[in-house]
């Protein structure tokens, strides 16, 4: 019988996909820019890569904290929305009281599977999809944007 994931036995769930369906509402009636500087996400960086891309967390100003995702400059577009809606959903393992830690203690093919299902299901949601494209369209030549303006538009860096 194979071991299961933790963070299941935490939230007394069955599947990675009930994990997902009460992760998803959360963010529901919000914009994406709203969605992602809800979960710290401020800063997109564009970059060349060996891989698709990717988080990590950076110290902002004394005691704050943000992610920053980086995508592959030469992936399609296709390919950063995936990645970025795929990395979105790591910022759940990581939040707690508006500092970022390893929540659920895990580094996990588990982890990675329950990013690519909230990715897959997140884009069918609320126009998740087609706002990342508008964003994305505008913002793929340059090497940063930013998730930041309180006009509720996207700074390019």
């Amino acid at each position: 019988m194979p071991r299961q994931w933790k963070v299941l036995e935490l939230y007394s769930l069955e599947t990675i996909a009930d994990l997902v369906s009460i992760l998803l509402p959360i963010l529901d009636g919000l914009t994406v820019e709203e969605q992602f500087r809800k979960q710290s996400i401020n800063r997109v960086h564009i970059r060349p890569l060996l891989i698709y891309g990717g988080t990590y967390v950076e110290y902002v100003t004394k005691g704050v904290q943000e992610w920053i995702i980086v995508l592959n400059k030469y992936n399609s577009l296709e390919e950063n929305i995936f990645t970025l809606a795929h990395e979105l959903a790591h910022t759940f393992a990581y939040k707690k009281n508006g500092r970022i830690v390893n929540v659920w203690r895990t580094k996990c093919v588990a982890l990675e599977d329950f990013c690519d299902l909230f990715a897959t299901e997140w884009l069918q949601r609320n126009n998740n999809r087609e706002e990342l494209v508008q964003i994305l369209n505008g913002h793929l030549q340059e090497g940063s944007f930013f998730f930041k303006s309180p006009q509720r538009t996207v700074l390019s860096a």
